[in-house]
């Protein structure tokens, strides 16, 4: 409720000092300059307009080869959706979202509505799965247009967004990195290269301490080097490594040597290796 309020007042300030101004959908004219005298004409030219905008022709050839099938059947569960994946697609919708078709349903209204709203999508979408049969709300959006640069009287000059139904928002519309490597058995490049580098610096830290590998593997720069460039990372490499290792308690440069030393030490650390700081998301 409060957020309400403050966006009002904030749309408020914008207006009264110029930031931006209200303007009147009364004066939009068709492409040809002329004018525009109903309320039915004005709406047409809009339906006209966002069509050709977003059904654009392409030269791309749909008569192309189909994908063979796969060799064998692939792991998905083809059972009931459950209340636990209704949560988590509900749990990615953004707070503040205008809502679609179904006006008064907000992301707020579904995550904060209880258990009983819970079983209620629950129920709907199990309806929809065994029917499989999509309602014509969830595929309807509602279009705003946006002004840009330029004459904000002619049609050409605004850009649209789209108000989705809340209900129709899947949770396959956002997949996270984490969701694919789970289901396709692989492990995230990211933690590839840290596994690596670990192994690497073990590698290093074991090799006779007089040589030159050993000395630099975890070599710390001097301050007064002068401020950090632009794009330079802030955390420096031994820190980096210590938060690989424990990003809770980062270990110092003196415990990683130690650690090193034993292989098999060395070897826990880098199977183990999935910092909270670096997981891809």
């Amino acid at each position: 409720m409060v957020s309400n309020h403050l966006r009002t007042t904030w749309s408020l300030i914008d207006e009264i000092s110029g930031k931006r101004t209200s303007y009147s959908t009364s004066k939009i004219k068709r492409k040809d300059s002329t004018k525009i005298n109903s309320t039915n004409e004005l709406m047409h030219e809009w339906k006209t307009y966002f069509e050709e905008l977003l059904n654009v022709k392409t030269n791309i050839n749909l008569n192309t080869q189909a994908i063979p099938p796969a060799p064998e059947d692939l792991p998905i569960n083809q059972g009931p959706i459950t209340i636990n994946e209704v949560e988590q697609a509900i749990k990615q919708l953004k707070d503040g979202k205008s809502p679609g078709i179904d006006y008064s349903i907000t992301p707020e209204v579904l995550k904060y509505g209880g258990r009983w709203i819970m079983n209620q999508l629950c129920n709907i979408c199990n309806e929809i799965y065994n029917n499989q049969q999509t309602p014509k709300q969830f595929n309807t959006n509602i279009i705003i247009p946006i002004p840009k640069k330029g004459d904000k009287t002619l049609t050409t000059n605004y850009r649209g967004i789209s108000l989705m139904v809340m209900l129709g928002v899947k949770r396959t519309d956002k997949i996270k990195n984490n969701t694919i490597y789970e289901t396709i058995k692989e492990e995230p490049l990211t933690q590839t290269i840290q596994r690596r580098q670990l192994r690497f610096i073990g590698h290093c830290l074991r090799r006779n301490t007089n040589e030159f590998i050993n000395m630099y593997a975890l070599y710390t720069p001097k301050s007064g080097h002068g401020t950090r460039k632009r794009g330079r990372p802030r955390l420096n490499y031994p820190d980096y490594v210590a938060r690989l290792i424990n990003n809770d308690t980062p270990p110092t440069i003196e415990e990683i040597r130690k650690t090193a030393v034993n292989r098999e030490e060395g070897r826990k650390i880098v199977v183990a290796c999935k910092p909270k700081l670096f997981a891809v998301e």
